[in-house]
């Protein structure tokens, strides 16, 4: 599966701890991930702790992302993680 071709300079931005690239995937993955996670629990309150712990998740393991998958596999891959969790 190949990645869009903006994927590998955005992640590249996020290793290198860019704020601001942080703050545009947050804002344009969040609602996303919490219709994921709700999907998976129907609790508001738990979707949005799954939502918090996928951005922790991404926070911390953005240094041995595979970019071959992409952003949108990778947050999901961390979301079903943290759901199963």
């Amino acid at each position: 599966m190949a990645q869009p071709p903006n994927d590998s300079a955005i992640i590249a931005l996020l290793q290198r701890g860019d704020q601001q690239t942080w703050r545009m995937l947050a804002e344009q993955w969040s609602g996303e991930l919490y219709n994921l996670a709700w999907g998976a629990v129907y609790q508001a309150d738990l979707a949005q702790t799954i939502v918090n712990k996928v951005w922790a998740t991404a926070i911390r393991t953005i240094h041995s992302v595979d970019q071959r998958l992409g952003l949108r596999l990778w947050l999901y891959t961390i979301s079903c993680h943290v759901i199963l969790d």
